[in-house]
């Protein structure tokens, strides 16, 4: 009876442990250490923004400055590509209500955190910032992804430039961008832009990789050398409200451009910035260029295609056809009497989902 009581004994023993091995068998054996898929996500984002993107918190000895005054970076990219901004704002602003600020936060989730409109090839978002701006506001911004990238701010001489308005008075220093060697491409993009879609296939176009060469290196007395080659590729300015596809314009907007970067060029801009009614002052930077890059110049522009990477004066229309950026202030409410209401919906839903993004990261414990 004894015997018989110890092979039962056995017998429920092995059962048990076969049935044991049977259930871990079937689970999926790392489901229950498995993190949150968005808990994840916001850990390496917030890891990557400290790391991958030369982020001043993460460079122990600080970053190279060039001679033009800007305070550089290098890309972890291997093709060396960049999108880049420009913020800035009134000296020691520190305003809750920032649009423009907010602008930044949103344009830097778009290009880096958005699942249908992120860079899928690492490239790094270089904003370029004054000195006096708000440092508070940069450290948000380099914590949520972005490479804060300090500047001098860039003027004429002589106080002979006008702009038409007063918030434009800075926009020369986007010109520095163009000392920033250490990188093959940049794609300037303007704050106020609302992304349909990832923007990283726009370095493959033909008219980005072929370098145009230079018509003739003559000058005029006052203007310095011209490089032998350069890439600079616009978009023509829509030049007001539209319901149809805009015709392919002789202008170039201010607000989206590409270029590869190069220090004649940049000397040459100079000497144009610093010439008296040389080109329209009340537009800036974005007359100095259409100067620079005139059709009948040495330089001439070349031109992405109307309304496939970037559309300003925009309607929903365009959407539809398939642009991947829209160019407006969205939430300005002196645009209420024409702009399409879809593309404000849309505005404020992503500005909606950023702030839920980087919430949620807080609740993690990851911001």
């Amino acid at each position: 009876m004894q015997r018989h009581s110890k092979i039962a004994l056995s017998t429920l023993v092995l059962t048990v442990c076969l049935l044991f091995l049977a259930v871990l068998e079937v689970r999926p054996p790392s489901e229950s250490f498995r993190p949150s898929r968005n808990l994840s996500t916001l850990s390496s984002v917030i890891k990557n923004a400290g790391s991958d993107h030369g982020q001043g918190h993460g460079h122990p000895h600080g970053r190279p400055k060039t001679s033009s005054g800007t305070t550089s970076t290098t890309s972890t990219s291997p093709k060396n590509y960049a999108y880049a901004t420009f913020f800035s704002g009134p000296l020691n602003d520190t305003r809750k209500d920032d649009k423009y600020f907010t602008a930044a936060r949103v344009l830097t989730y778009q290009l880096l955190h958005h699942p249908d409109t992120k860079t899928t090839n690492n490239y790094p978002l270089l904003v370029l910032t004054p000195h006096h701006v708000d440092t508070r506001k940069t450290d948000v911004l380099e914590r949520e992804g972005a490479t804060v990238i300090r500047t001098d701010v860039l003027n004429a001489d002589n106080d002979w430039v006008h702009p038409a308005r007063e918030s434009w008075s800075e926009q020369f220093t986007k010109l520095r961008l163009f000392t920033m060697t250490e990188y093959e491409r940049i794609l300037f993009i303007d704050l106020d832009m609302l992304l349909t879609r990832s923007m990283d296939p726009i370095f493959d176009e033909d008219v980005v990789r072929n370098i145009a060469q230079t018509r003739s290196r003559d000058t005029k007395d006052d203007e310095a050398p011209l490089p032998e080659d350069y890439v600079f590729v616009g978009v023509a300015d829509a030049g007001g409200p539209h319901d149809e596809k805009p015709d392919q314009g002789d202008y170039v907007n201010g607000g989206f451009w590409l270029m590869r970067p190069d220090n004649v060029l940049y000397d040459h801009y100079l000497s144009v910035m610093n010439t008296p009614g040389r080109f329209d002052d009340s537009v800036m930077e974005q007359g100095l260029l259409n100067y620079a890059h005139r059709s009948d110049g040495p330089m001439p522009h070349r031109m992405f295609p109307v309304g496939k990477w970037n559309i300003n004066w925009p309607s929903y229309g365009d959407v539809q056809r398939g642009a991947a950026s829209v160019h407006d202030k969205f939430w300005d409410p002196d645009n209420a009497d024409w702009i399409d209401r879809k593309l404000v919906e849309m505005w404020w839903r992503m500005q909606g989902e950023m702030e839920g993004f980087w919430l949620k990261a807080q609740q993690d414990g990851m911001y």
